[in-house]
């Protein structure tokens, strides 16, 4: 009774998408305006059809919890039509055509529609659809047997509701704990169960759901039952009955004291026990006219017959457990049996009582069978559920660990980004400062052309200065060299002439082996550069010449690639003879005090 009563009170309830046009790329003027006025009229003529559709989705949708098979009908009827559905209603009636199924005790075989159900309105639905989505497919995964899905769903669905909104659907929130302490239940998790209750029958008054509060008041009971707690499985049907009675539900009020006939004649109360009964059997609706209990609720007969019992009234209850008897599965007989045996010993006869007890020993077997099996898959099911709990937990486990990662390669990624910045800031710095360097430069070079022209023609007097003036010409000449494009592009093809040159090639051994220079090789190397580099000729005789020869020699064998190391076994001096000589003249004709590589760039961009 208590099943039929939860699973009647507690069975629940389709979809949403919004319509969008794609924008108009530019067009004429006279083509926009022609397009518009078409989709225009497609619009209008189609918004009656929709508002007819949508008046009658929400009749259906208002009849659902009352009259859920005619809500399915008309919803049914509309999806006859779902291609001149919007796609929101469309959905919209998919979701309340599956919640009127479910509400109709139809079995969810796959979870496969409710999971598109909640796919779209997880994204696009309200609060009541998200909820009304979780919830129905937790409702399939309880069909399916899969309780640790279901829990978890049902928790999500009770998640998606916005209590704080006026429009909470507080109805189907409670149906939504409702059907979680069925699945508790059904684990054996009674505290948890318990506790679901109680958010139900909240919620359920919230919603003004009188018979939904009761019926989870008076399942309270069973929780209770399956933990000893007779007291309290009494208090719960009482309050139950009267509430019932109070708010016009005979018959569920009569059905509410079902189990409290046992406890009261098991503890002797055998007259309000006997009131009980009456009640339940002229109230309920479940015995017709010749007091026949209706089929699945037989074991009442088992209950009666221990009430006679202890109202030591043993040929009633003979006459009750025979009647039980009758009935062909194993578990009315076993119980029957059971009954027979305690009947006839009450009267005296033990062989009677011997006859019945073996019987009732041999169906117990069959019975104990199915109760072990039931206590296997009940046991199973708790281990899934904790397994499916440790798994939940592990998959947030990893998702922290997921986004701690994110957030370190965020943070190394943002300290990169600065490092890049400032090191491109730093580099668009030096050419801005080289840039002005270079037009710096150019001024100078022409000024200083200007006055040795000026000077050449003053006579011989000024020859010291206008040699002086000629060596910063031939200085500002190599610094324009590392500015200017188009002097870099020259360099490309003047080093494509050097490396080919005989007398470059001439110099491998010189290059590898450090081996020394004659005469003769020299004065090769000086026609060589003065063919292939003339700026680089013009910047030797102007700055370099008049310096010493060591001086001359390392500007010339840096110039055609010779490394400083071995220019120092070439003229037979020592590696830092030669880093200084090269500092000394960085300093001197470039007046730039640093490394010695930084004289050798200069040198290899001149041509």
């Amino acid at each position: 009774m208590y099943a039929e009563m939860r699973k009647r009170a507690m069975k629940s309830h389709i979809l949403h998408k919004s319509i969008c046009l794609d924008e108009m790329k530019s067009q004429p003027q006279w083509l926009f305006w022609q397009l518009t006025f078409v989709l225009l009229t497609m619009l209008v003529s189609g918004c009656n059809d929709r508002k007819e559709y949508q008046v009658s989705f929400e009749k259906a949708k208002s009849m659902i919890d009352h009259a859920p098979d005619s809500s399915l009908s008309i919803i049914d009827a509309l999806l006859q039509h779902e291609n001149e559905l919007s796609t929101k209603l469309l959905m919209r009636c998919r979701l309340y055509q599956l919640s009127a199924e479910n509400q109709l005790d139809s079995v969810f075989r796959s979870t496969d529609r409710a999971e598109q159900l909640v796919k779209y309105f997880d994204r696009r639905g309200n609060a009541n659809e998200r909820m009304l989505a979780y919830y129905l497919l937790a409702r399939a995964y309880t069909d399916m047997g899969e309780a640790p899905a279901a829990i978890e769903h049902f928790k999500i669905a009770s998640e998606c509701a916005d209590t704080t909104s006026s429009d909470c659907d507080y109805r189907q929130l409670s149906r939504v704990y409702s059907q979680m302490s069925l699945v508790f239940h059904y684990q054996r998790m009674l505290q948890e169960e318990l506790n679901s209750i109680d958010q139900g029958v909240n919620y359920a008054l919230q919603g003004k759901d009188t018979l939904a509060a009761i019926a989870l008041i008076s399942s309270k009971s069973s929780a209770y039952n399956w933990m000893g707690k007779k007291d309290s499985v009494l208090y719960y049907n009482d309050l139950a009955y009267s509430l019932y009675k109070k708010h016009g539900f005979p018959d569920f009020a009569a059905q509410s004291l079902s189990t409290s006939i046992d406890i009261l004649a098991e503890r002797g109360e055998t007259d309000k026990a006997r009131e009980y009964l009456n009640i339940y059997e002229s109230q309920s609706g479940f015995f017709d006219a010749s007091g026949n209990i209706e089929r699945g609720r037989e074991v009442y007969y088992y209950r009666k017959g221990l009430f006679y019992l202890a109202a030591h009234q043993p040929d009633s209850a003979i006459a009750i457990f025979r009647k039980e008897l009758q009935l062909k599965d194993d578990y009315n007989q076993e119980g029957a049996t059971r009954g027979l045996s305690l009947a006839y010993r009450m009267k005296h006869q033990p062989d009677s009582s011997a006859k019945y007890a073996i019987l009732s020993y041999e169906y117990n077997d069959s019975s104990s069978l199915q109760t072990a099996a039931d206590a296997v898959a009940a046991t199973q099911a708790m281990f899934d559920y904790n397994r499916h709990l440790q798994k939940a937990q592990q998959e947030e486990k990893r998702a922290d660990r997921v986004s701690s990662i994110l957030r370190n390669v965020i943070l190394i990624s943002l300290v990169i980004a600065i490092f890049v910045f400032s090191y491109l800031k730093k580099i668009r710095k030096e050419k801005r400062a080289s840039l002005e360097m270079y037009e710096k430069n150019k001024l100078r070079l022409v000024k200083l052309e200007k006055e040795i022209e000026i000077l050449n023609s003053s006579g011989e007097k000024y020859h010291d200065l206008i040699k002086d003036k000629e060596q910063e010409i031939t200085r500002l000449k190599a610094e324009i060299c590392n500015y200017n494009p188009k002097v870099n592009s020259n360099l490309l093809k003047a080093e494509n002439r050097l490396v080919h040159d005989e007398r470059y090639l001439s110099l491998e051994a010189v290059r590898t082996k450090g081996v020394a220079i004659d005469q003769h090789q020299w004065r090769e190397l000086d026609n060589m550069i003065a063919e292939i580099l003339p700026d680089f000729d013009s910047f030797l005789k102007t700055c370099i010449r008049q310096r010493s020869d060591t001086d001359y020699k390392t500007c010339v064998l840096i110039r055609l690639h010779v490394k400083p190391n071995v220019i120092s076994g070439v003229l037979g001096l020592s590696p830092s003879a030669i880093s200084k000589a090269r500092s000394t003249m960085l300093h001197d004709i470039f007046e730039i005090t640093g490394k010695p590589s930084e004289f050798d760039r200069r040198i290899l961009a001149m041509v």
